[in-house]
C-alpha cells in the first residue's frame, strides 16, 4: 500500500538507519497500527520505505483475510489519523493486496 504526503522529502529518507527515516517511520507505523488493528485477521503493519515525490510512504498490512469494506473503511480512517497527525495525504491510499493460499 501507499499513501503520499503533502511533506518535503528530505535525502535522509532513504538510509533506514537515519533518526528522520525512523522517527516518521514510528510515527506511521503508530497510525497504521491504531487504523488497521481492528480489521478481521489483523496479523501487524510495516513501513517498508519512503520515495521521493512529497514523500511516498510504501507499507504492508498483513492479515489472514481480506474484507474490501473493511479495508476501505480503514484506509478513510488512516487518512484522516495521518493529517491530523503527521501531515496532509495527497489523494488517497493506494491499496493493493495478494492472497496468499497454504495446502494445510
Amino acid at each position: 500500500m501507499t499513501v503520499q504526503l503533502n511533506k518535503t522529502f528530505t535525502e535522509d529518507l532513504k538510509d533506514p538507519t537515519s533518526v528522520a527515516y525512523n522517527n516518521l517511520k514510528d510515527s506511521m507505523e503508530a497510525v497504521l497500527n491504531k487504523t488497521y488493528g481492528g480489521i478481521t485477521g489483523f496479523i501487524g503493519v510495516s513501513v517498508t520505505g519512503f520515495r521521493e515525490g512529497s514523500i511516498f510512504t510504501d507499507f504492508v498490512v498483513e492479515t489472514t483475510e481480506v474484507k474490501t469494506e473493511e479495508l476501505a473503511e480503514a484506509n478513510k480512517a488512516f487518512s484522516k489519523a495521518v493529517n491530523s497527525t503527521i501531515a496532509p495525504v495527497i489523494g488517497s491510499v493506494i491499496a493493493l493486496y495478494n492472497t496468499l493460499m497454504w495446502d494445510k
